[in-house]
């Protein structure tokens, strides 16, 4: 991408932050301190209970053997060519220091 094009992303990301940001706040004015309480502790309770069903979840699965396991292998070595640029500069260099 060149120069332009992020520029251009970037402030079209940030003219819609702004805008998300500017309809939140009317929002979020508009309620009472009451709601704006209840508002928040609804929100923190969905966090919080969707946060503990993954952390439980992820507990249950941890020692599952109904499901397949991953293979962990080795790496394997890459097949490097030798007639490379950059090997026939390294044997040029090696033949002069020698």
């Amino acid at each position: 991408m060149n120069k332009n094009m992020k520029k251009k992303i970037t402030t079209k990301l940030f003219q819609f932050r702004s805008r998300i940001e500017e309809k939140l706040q009317s929002y979020c004015a508009s309620l009472s301190p009451k709601q704006r309480l209840v508002s928040i502790l609804v929100v923190s309770s969905i966090f919080g209970i969707v946060s503990l069903y993954f952390s439980f979840s992820a507990i249950y699965n941890i020692n599952k053997t109904d499901r397949e396991q991953i293979k962990i292998e080795h790496i394997n070595q890459l097949k490097l060519h030798s007639n490379d640029s950059i090997h026939q500069l390294n044997l040029k260099q090696y033949e002069r220091n020698e």
